[in-house]
């Protein structure tokens, strides 16, 4: 597994969390101008999800070398689900996104 998959698995969890969060947000609120019975206040936890699903691409998306924050640097760039290829290395580290990512050993005792 490359350092870039790693990164896109991260991304593409914290997009479904983002688009779900949106979804239950926007879902009440749509059919409350239809059917008056449903009360707005039940869209705040898709909110809240939505939320925290952008708190998460940005603040907690990490490189798993250096594991430094790059949730920001490889959020807007690309598609949501993956990092754009134009995006090659880790801006505080510098190991190259393709590269696979090396398996370190526990220190032992």
């Amino acid at each position: 597994m490359t350092i870039r998959d790693a990164i896109n698995r991260q991304k593409r969890r914290a997009a479904l969390v983002t688009y779900g969060g949106f979804a239950l947000f926007a879902a009440p609120l749509l059919l409350s101008t239809v059917i008056r019975s449903i009360p707005e206040i039940i869209a705040a936890p898709g909110f809240i999800l939505a939320l925290a699903g952008v708190m998460t691409m940005l603040f907690r998306i990490h490189c798993p070398k250096c594991r430094r924050s790059i949730g920001y640097a490889v959020s807007y760039p690309g598609t949501p689900w993956s990092v754009s290829k134009k995006i090659r290395f880790c801006p505080f580290c510098g190991v190259p996104f393709d590269s696979e990512i090396e398996v370190f050993a526990e220190p032992s005792g």
